[in-house]
């Protein structure tokens, strides 16, 4: 799992779709919408119509989507999210 800190463009779901979704996904409706999916459920506390800049997403491990997005969850991950704060 990855976290990302949201922060300019990706304060609305197309923004953070551009950061997220490798472009072949992003380039099907239907693989952008179940990768989608993915993200949300594993973030209920979101408001995807209405992201604050530094809201904390959680970002599954998952083929379709950008492996550099963020920072890993695991080792200094709450050291690298108070920096990013």
């Amino acid at each position: 799992m990855r976290i990302l800190v949201t922060q300019g463009p990706q304060t609305n779901l197309q923004g953070l779709q551009a950061t997220l979704l490798k472009p072949a996904v992003a380039a099907s409706p239907a693989l952008a919408a179940a990768a989608l999916d993915k993200i949300k459920r594993l973030n209920p506390h979101l408001d995807f119509d209405r992201l604050p800049a530094g809201a904390v997403v959680l970002v599954p491990d998952d083929p379709a989507l950008e492996a550099t997005a963020g920072f890993a969850a695991g080792g200094d991950a709450f050291g690298n999210l108070s920096q990013d704060l």
